[in-house]
This record gives structure tokens, sequence and C-alpha cells, in this order.
């Protein structure tokens, strides 16, 4: 079972295979626009966990040397630094779970999905374009499409949200390999808010599963919701009630 998972299907689970400009343009697009600014930030969080049929299975052995690395992974901090067009310049600052840390500079283009982020060992799809809806493709150069818009909370406010799901399913020499992945993308900035899936690999004698979830956890483009502000607006809206009452009632 070591490293013998189909490359296609790990693609597929852990950079987002079907967005990263495999398949040519075969009909109209919509325009596509950078929809975040120079200094504009979001923080990701990285939750993990692995499970097997055998006690002793480790995710570097069982699945690949890559989910081993994604378990010690503890966030990803972006910061837009410069933007060309459709092209985003961002540093990322690579924080793991003992402490250390690394950056680096990487880009992607909102347009066609190109990019070097994957090949730096960094999330490869953090932005796609602005004002894109349900049924539009994710970038001009795949056939990938927007299962849905759909209302989705981050940071503690409800947002308009683009979300993409891909299935895969894979065999090789009697063992059954299945990917699943969803990703959520803000609407309005095009920023990734949300990615999580699962892979699994088993035959008749093996289980292993292995799910990530990379979450939002700090955002400068959604903005976080103050909890100040839900009293102080329950009470200024009392505060009309009462006094339209009291105005009644005179």
């Amino acid at each position: 079972m070591k490293n013998s998972i189909l490359p296609t299907v790990l693609f597929s689970f852990l950079v987002c295979l079907g967005i990263s400009g495999i398949y040519p343009v075969i009909f109209g697009d919509v325009q596509r626009v950078v929809g975040v600014n120079v200094g504009d930030f979001n923080t990701y969080r990285f939750y993990t966990s692995f499970n097997s049929s055998d006690p002793s299975a480790e995710p570097g052995r069982s699945i690949c040397e890559m989910a081993k690395w994604l378990f010690e992974l503890d966030s990803h901090q972006v910061i837009v630094q410069n933007i060309s067009r459709t092209n985003i310049t961002c540093q990322v600052i690579v924080k793991f779970k003992n402490g250390t840390q690394i950056a680096a500079i990487g880009w992607i283009d909102v347009a066609d999905g190109g990019s070097n982020l994957a090949q730096q060992g960094l999330l490869p799809c953090l932005f796609t374009s602005a004002n894109l809806t349900a049924g539009d493709r994710m970038y001009s150069s795949t056939t990938d499409c927007f299962n849905e818009t759909i209302p989705r909370a981050y940071l503690g406010v409800v947002r308009e949200v683009n979300h993409n799901n891909v299935t895969m399913h894979e065999s090789q020499k009697g063992v059954d390999y299945d990917a699943h992945s969803n990703m959520y993308y803000d609407k309005l900035t095009g920023s990734l808010l949300e990615y999580n899936g699962q892979i699994t690999c088993h035959n008749e004698t093996y289980f292993a599963e292995l799910f990530a979830k990379i979450v939002v956890e700090g955002s400068s483009v959604v903005p976080e919701y103050h909890f100040l502000a839900f009293p102080l607006f329950v009470i200024a809206a009392l505060l009309i009630v009462t006094l339209c009452r009291r105005k009644q009632s005179f």
C-alpha cells in the first residue's frame, strides 16, 4: 500500500483537480476580474484526521508523503502584494505545528487559473474571479463549474458563496480509491473561504481514510462580526418601538 495511490486521485484531493488548466476552453465565458485589493489578507487554519484498519498505519505511508505534510501544517496567511489585470501576486506565510514558519511569494491568474502556488507546496486555488455565480466555470481553462451559489456563514457573517464539488473514483491492482472535495469561494471577492475533502483507499482487507479541512479564520475581505453590534441593534429597535407605542398612546 505504500505510495500506491494514483496521481490523478491524489491531485484531485490535495490540489483541487479539475481547476488546474488541463481542459481546453470549449464555450463562451463570463468577464473575469480581481475582487481583492493590494494589502488584503486571508488567514486559513488546517484541520486533519486519519483513520485506518491498521492501527500502526500513518498518513505518509498509507496515502502518500504529501498527506504527511498536511498533518504538519497549522495555518497559511495570504497577503495580496500586487495586482496586474487578472493576476494576483501574494505572500504566503506558512506556519507549522512545531512552531516554525516559512514565507513564499506566489501568483495566480483568476481568469485562466494559471498559478505557481502548488509547485511551492502552497494552497493552489486561493482566488477565483469576483462576481461569478452558479453555472459559471471556476476558470476559463476548465470545464468545472460552480454547482450552486448559497448563503454560508464565515467569521460570524453570512456571505453569498460559490460552491464546487468534485468526486472521483479510481481502481488499481485491486485497490479502490475515492476522493471527494468541496470548495467555497466568496462571491463578492473571489476569495477561497473553505476547502474540505476526504480520500479513501480500500480493498477486502484494508481501509484508510484521510480528511482535511482548510477554513478562513481571519480576513480583511470578509469583515468579522462584532458581537456588540447585535445588542446595540436590538436596543435601538426596542427604543424605536417603545417611542412609537408611547406616541400612539397620546
